[in-house]
């Protein structure tokens, strides 16, 4: 029979500070091809992961079925009084679903070849609001402002 080897294990014992201050949150995005770093810190962070949520289309996710966004199953459909409810209460499901957030305003605005989202959220822990603009166009696809 063949022997092991016994080997232990250190921890790390580094008395650095593995997060650089002022940075809450961090993460990764590949989404532009400019940045000299895919790190993303903070509410940058926040805001791509809402992005990522919105594009993806509810029930694509493998395993998760009730993740991602309604929007694109209803870009197409008239913009009736069920289906503006439909998309808000979308909106609200997406955002919330974000713990770092909290929703102030939401408008719905329909546009010529799509639906364009005004979102206005408070990022908790930074006491900061930003206003969001995102337009989901049946022909470009998701973008911002």
């Amino acid at each position: 029979m063949g022997q092991y080897k016994q080997i232990s294990i250190k921890g790390n014992t580094s008395t650095t500070d593995p997060q650089p201050r002022g940075q809450v949150y961090r993460g990764v995005s590949t989404i532009n091809e400019n940045s000299k770093s895919f790190a993303l810190y903070d509410m940058e962070l926040v805001k791509q992961d809402i992005l990522n949520h919105f594009n993806i289309r509810k029930g694509e996710k493998i395993y998760n079925a009730n993740f991602g966004s309604i929007i694109w199953d209803l870009i197409h459909e008239p913009l009736t009084e069920s289906t503006r409810e439909a998309i808000f209460n979308d909106v609200e499901s997406v955002v919330s679903a974000d713990p770092r957030v909290n929703i102030v305003t939401i408008d719905l605005i329909e546009r010529e070849y799509g639906i364009q989202i005004a979102l206005e959220i408070e990022f908790k822990g930074f006491g900061q609001v930003e206003k969001m603009i995102y337009t989901f166009d049946k022909e470009n696809g998701l973008t911002t402002v």
